[in-house]
């Protein structure tokens, strides 16, 4: 299921930050939230995502979610779009919650909604080098010895990491 985006504009704000994150639930959080701006406000929406201490948001320049609105936007099956499901932000609270995170939604500065993301870890380790002692192994059919490395044939030995 796609949402067209043809005129939609992603912008990317903040720092080049990388977080700890399961990666297809990350992207599956992002196309919701991506999806609801466009379902909201239409293919010409501004979205918006911010790296912030603790965090990241995200925003778009549409309506916005009025505030008696904002502690029901979670729950399953709640839509005020009549093409809705009400599926996709209740998909995005579980994967919030399932990385230990919280959510609130709040109104952008331009108006619109604004989802902002907190308690997430950040990687400020990076792992330099790998060290590995590559061990023979036999390429199976050949009987040949084969010196390719591979995570089933080597040990690792060390790793090197500089902190950011």
């Amino acid at each position: 299921d796609s949402v067209a985006t043809i005129d939609a504009d992603l912008r990317l704000a903040g720092s080049d930050t990388q977080i700890l994150a399961d990666e297809s639930r990350l992207r599956e959080l992002f196309e919701n939230l991506f999806r609801n701006a466009i379902e909201h406000a239409g293919a010409d929406v501004e979205v918006t995502v911010e790296a912030q201490s603790g965090g990241f948001s995200v925003a778009d320049d549409g309506p916005g979610i009025p505030p008696e609105e904002r502690d029901r936007v979670f729950e399953t099956g709640f839509t005020t779009n009549p093409d809705g499901t009400g599926f996709g932000l209740n998909i995005v609270q579980q994967i919030v919650t399932g990385h230990d995170w919280e959510i609130q939604v709040t109104e952008s500065i331009s108006g619109g909604a604004r989802f902002a993301i907190t308690g997430v870890k950040t990687v400020d380790w990076y792992v330099v080098v790998l060290h590995a002692r590559i061990v023979s192994s036999t390429v199976f059919g050949t009987g040949s010895e084969s010196p390719e490395f591979s995570p089933v044939n080597s040990h690792l030995s060390a790793i090197s990491c500089f902190r950011r």
